[in-house]
């Protein structure tokens, strides 16, 4: 007789702890792939025996890796609950609820609280329910003890065998259902449930007759296998072509009514067999799939006095064994049930040997044999490296190892034996070279027997998969303290997550201060020097949007710029490469329908006179949208890029900058550069544009050409000068060219390592050839006056105060410009615009800061704001960011940020 057996049947112990638990409510578990489902599924596991503390560190840990999650929060909610700890409870539920408002589990927690009875209770009310045909009462009961996470395996076929009883509910039921079956073929039950469901509907009823008919030739299934087939044929709506199914059951078993329906179908019953004698070894399967493990085990003992060689029933008792956790016999039954040639209690014989060795090893234990409880465990991680439960056993195990070699250097340190807790402390790190605690403790006696060095050594060789947890840091900070560097003590405390630290680590921190040791709590890490150079190596990443709007005419001059620039950096050589991508939207508004703003559009007179006579329709909404590109290098002296303007608008330019810097002495600096650049004053200028009454596209201004700036910094002032020379080209747009010359003075007011605060004076001066600023065919729509002359007064104030790092760089001043004629004006039969140069000046100012704050130690959150009017125009710009850097950087570094904020690489917040 063919019997496969359940792969769960196989992992008992393990499955019942886990049903169990499910059973007391604590919470669901998911078989997930990814490490921190895993950690949650050990937890549960070691919740479920007792085993509180273990459970706690499988918690711990899974917070440490993930400082929002609900299921740990709720978790150790649930073990100070065990210990009757209700303070404890109450600040884990107070976690919960604030990291996840909306969990169902913190109500239900807080109900706990204030009554007995647990998560039980919400799991027997459930039930309760489901009886008394409460259905949407038992589903809202079963998916609050669920949360957001699939049901446990140990309640899965309650839960979706009630939600197929609803109207929507079918549908998911078969599809999660075909997903286990999927994931577990082994699971007969599973099997089982699905073929059910799948007979409840007239599409799904014959593929679930076929596995109905499968499963009824096999133990345990057999039994309800077979009901369940019986009653599915009875509802097909059969054809001739179905008659095999009936004759498939027929051929196991006599049943009248199932006669009569292949009758119907034209064909006459086979004989019916003669009914066999009660088969006990049948019998023992049924009981066990009812879970009636005393009958079972009865019906098997009475197989094998008939026959003591019968594999199913050495098996079979087995399994009966299996489930009442008597691993040894269990073990020892189905090795005679595979000896004798049945290979198929292969899988159950590894679960009993796993689980016996589990046993055996904690027997070891509790008599301190731990070599031996050791070996044992290490036999059991073969038989199964899958299963946690043995390698959680190993690590618990050296836990106490660690521990008692702790306490007998303590013992042999407090004799006088420092020669001894020396040997005692090194073969215990051998073993475990990633135990913290250990190594605080030889790192002292080290310091203690004059072996600074090898303290030293000690302390900088941590493995790197420890160095930096949170336990390592902490004790990293306490040997920094002892040492007496205060500052080195303090930078570690500042490197563990918030959500890790423990009272001792905040008791650490308050002792510092109290002796005045750190100055305040926020001390800034990047003033360590190896932290610094290691983020200034690390690769980043930063992404975040940037807003931009100008004043002006709707469809003209108005400019609402959204992008959304993303920045990869990584180190190359001395330098770094860059990557960035930065999506793009522009918005100018809609032309007003008036003859005078329809002839300062496109085609100008004409094409508004074509539009006033009807003949065609005025130009709808301005919008462009696209993505652009930017690959570059910056180097110490050197820097590259290259790129496009955003692909997707009406012209697509190619852009990029070659720039050199140069020291020629400590004082006296220069900086070239060759660049092509976008011009992005208007969506003309910077996307070009269409005018659809004429089907004409004109604009996607850019700049090219050279800057050079000179600069001398004598310490208690600064001189600087600047020119530069720009052809600007666009589609259809006169060839334009554009000059600068300007200069200045500052003076350091305030020169620290953690603020700078810098006043000066401004001059500048720029010309263009032509003045295309207006927004005909032809036109560039760009900013462009004959002669342009400013006068500011620049103020630049630059600073960190812990994780905390800003720049705020503002002027005012005086402006005044002169534009000429616009030559589009005849061109596109226009009249309106000026026909003689106008003059104008007035009061200038530009504003733009930017902060940035270190939320951990890789992660930063930055942002921006910057008004200004300088030319002609009026325009607010705004951004905020999240930079991160890989490789455990220190700080993002003062100098980077402000110099560089992260922003648009088209529109940068800082104007040179």
């Amino acid at each position: 007789m063919e019997t496969p057996v359940p792969r769960a049947a196989l992992r008992l112990r393990r499955l019942a702890c886990i049903a169990a638990w499910a059973a007391l409510g604590t919470g669901p578990v998911a078989a997930q792939a990814d490490a921190r489902a895993a950690l949650a599924d050990q937890a549960i596991h070691w919740q479920s025996i007792g085993r509180l503390e273990l459970a706690e560190a499988s918690w711990r840990k899974l917070l440490s890796a993930d400082p929002q999650s609900a299921d740990a929060l709720y978790g150790l909610a649930q073990v100070a609950l065990a210990r009757g700890e209700v303070e404890p409870a109450r600040a884990w539920l107070a976690r919960l609820r604030a990291a996840h408002p909306s969990d169902a589990r913190a109500i239900q927690l807080e109900a706990r609280l204030g009554r007995p009875g647990g998560q039980a209770a919400d799991l027997q009310v459930a039930r309760e329910a489901a009886r008394a045909g409460r259905t949407s009462e038992a589903l809202q009961a079963y998916r609050a003890l669920f949360g957001e996470r699939a049901p446990p395996e140990a309640l899965a076929l309650e839960y979706y065998q009630l939600l197929a009883g609803t109207p929507e509910g079918w549908e998911p039921s078969r599809r999660d259902l075909e997903q286990l079956v999927r994931n577990r073929p082994e699971r007969q039950d599973f099997r089982l449930a699905l073929a059910q469901l799948q007979t409840y509907r007239e599409t799904t009823r014959r593929e679930g007759i076929r596995t109905l008919a499968e499963l009824a030739r096999q133990q345990p299934a057999g039994t309800p296998a077979r009901e369940a087939w019986r009653q599915a044929l009875l509802w097909l709506d059969a054809r001739a072509a179905d008659a095999p199914l009936y004759r498939d059951y027929l051929a196991l078993q006599a049943d009248p009514a199932v006669a009569q329906r292949l009758a119907q179908l034209g064909e006459a019953p086979p004989q019916a067999p003669r009914p066999a004698p009660p088969n006990p070894v049948q019998q023992g399967y049924a009981a066990l799939d009812r879970g009636d493990l005393a009958t079972a085990e009865r019906r098997f003992d009475e197989a094998l006095r008939m026959r003591p060689a019968d594999t199913d029933a050495l098996g079979g008792l087995g399994l009966v064994r299996l489930r009442q956790q008597r691993f040894a016999q269990a073990e020892d039954l189905l090795g005679r049930a595979s000896r004798n040639g049945a290979r198929r209690w292969a899988s159950a014989l590894r679960s009993a040997s796993y689980w016996n060795l589990l046993g055996q090893a904690t027997a070891a234990r509790e008599r301190s044999d731990f070599a031996g409880a050791r070996e044992l465990l290490e036999r059991a991680v073969r038989i199964d490296p899958a299963e946690p439960a043995a390698r959680e056993a190993m690590a618990d195990l050296q836990r106490t190892r660690d521990a008692q070699a702790r306490a007998q250097a303590r013992q042999q340190r407090d004799a006088g034996d420092l020669a001894g807790a020396r040997l005692t402390l090194e073969a215990a790190l051998v073993e475990a070279p990633g135990d913290a605690w250990l190594r605080h403790d030889l790192a002292l006696l080290y310091r203690r027997l004059g072996l600074a060095a090898q303290a030293r050594e000690l302390t900088q060789a941590w493995p790197p998969a420890q160095r930096d947890t949170p336990e390592a840091l902490y004790v990293q900070a306490l040997l920094a303290a002892d040492e007496g560097d205060a500052q080195a003590s303090a930078l570690y405390l500042e490197r563990i997550p918030p959500a890790s630290r423990t009272a001792d680590m905040d008791a650490l921190q308050d002792r510092l201060r109290a002796m005045a040791l750190v100055p305040r709590s926020d001390v800034v890490p990047s003033r360590a020097e190896a932290p610094q150079a290691e983020a200034a190596s690390a690769p980043r990443i930063a992404a975040g949007p940037v807003y931009r709007h100008r004043r002006g005419e709707a469809g003209l001059g108005r400019l609402t710029d959204v992008q959304t620039p993303v920045e990869a950096r990584i180190p190359y050589g001395e330098g770094r490469i860059t990557l960035g991508v930065t999506p793009t939207v522009l918005q100018a508004g809609t032309l007003s329908p008036d003859p005078g703003s329809a002839a300062r559009f496109g085609n100008g007179a004409p094409a508004a006179a074509l539009q006033a006579a009807g003949a065609v329709a005025p130009p709808g909404a301005q919008t462009e949208r696209g993505v652009g590109m930017r690959v570059g290098y910056e180097g110490p002296n050197f820097s590259a890029s290259l790129g496009t303007t955003p692909i997707g608008f009406t012209r697509t330019n190619v852009i990029g900058e070659l720039g050199y810097r140069a020291q020629f002495t400590d004082t006296l600096a220069l900086k070239a550069e060759l660049s092509r650049r976008p011009v992005t004053d208007s969506l003309l200028s910077f996307a070009g544009t269409r005018d659809p009454r004429t089907g004409a596209e004109w604009g996607g201004v850019v700049a090219t050409g050279g800057r050079l700036d000179l600069a001398r910094d004598a310490g208690t002032h600064g001189f600087y000068g600047y020119g530069a020379a720009h052809a600007l080209t666009g589609r259809n747009v006169a060839s334009n060219t554009r000059h600068e010359l300007g200069g200045g003075v500052y003076v350091p007011v305030l020169r620290g390592e953690d603020a700078s605060l810098t006043v000066g004076m401004n001059l500048g001066f720029i010309s263009y050839d032509k003045n295309l600023s207006h927004f005909t065919f032809g036109e560039g729509g760009y900013f462009s006056p004959q002669r342009y002359a400013s006068l500011t007064f620049p103020l630049d104030w630059r600073g960190r105060d812990g994780r905390l790092s800003w720049r705020l760089s503002a002027s005012i001043g005086r402006q005044s410009f002169r534009e000429d004629p616009s030559p589009g004006a005849a061109a596109n039969g226009f009249a309106g615009l000026p026909a003689i140069p106008s003059r104008r000046s007035g009061f200038a100012y530009d504003v733009a800061a930017v902060l940035e704050y270190q939320l951990g130690p890789q992660l930063y959150l930055g942002g921006a704001l910057g008004f200004n009017n300088a030319r002609d125009y009026r325009q607010v710009t705004g951004n905020a960011y999240l930079r991160y850097v890989f490789g455990g950087g220190e700080a993002s570094g003062l100098r980077e940020m402000t110099e560089r904020p992260f922003g648009s690489p088209y529109t940068p917040l800082f104007l040179p």
